[in-house]
């Protein structure tokens, strides 16, 4: 009868094939190669987009009340004109790329 001391010295001189030790890798889903293109489209769009639309923005030192040390101001963030998001735009869909684009058909 074996413990699991010589189990674990026996398994070290196993002559199994090392095919049969390797484990088998699960299949995965490989993503068409049209959509990596899409994708990198859409993403340089909305780069674009929000450069275009980033907003002006100054900071401002604000003391807290009582303080005299200015190094316990807090800095703010404060928006200038229209703070508008790329997602917000009315056109934003027609100016997206469209995967249909993308799409090749056999």
């Amino acid at each position: 009868m074996h413990n699991k001391y010589t189990r674990n010295l026996l398994k070290e001189f196993d002559l199994t094939p090392y095919d049969e030790h390797k484990v088998k890798a699960t299949p995965r889903k490989v993503r068409p190669k049209e959509l990596d293109k899409f994708i990198a489209d859409r993403v340089d769009k909305l780069r674009e987009l929000y450069e275009k639309h980033t907003p002006n923005t100054v900071f401002e030192m604000i003391m807290p009340a009582g303080e005299t040390d200015g190094r316990k101001a807090i800095r703010i963030e404060r928006v200038v004109g229209e703070d508008i998001s790329p997602f917000d735009l009315p056109d934003f869909r027609q100016q997206m790329p469209k995967i249909e684009d993308y799409i090749e058909e056999e």
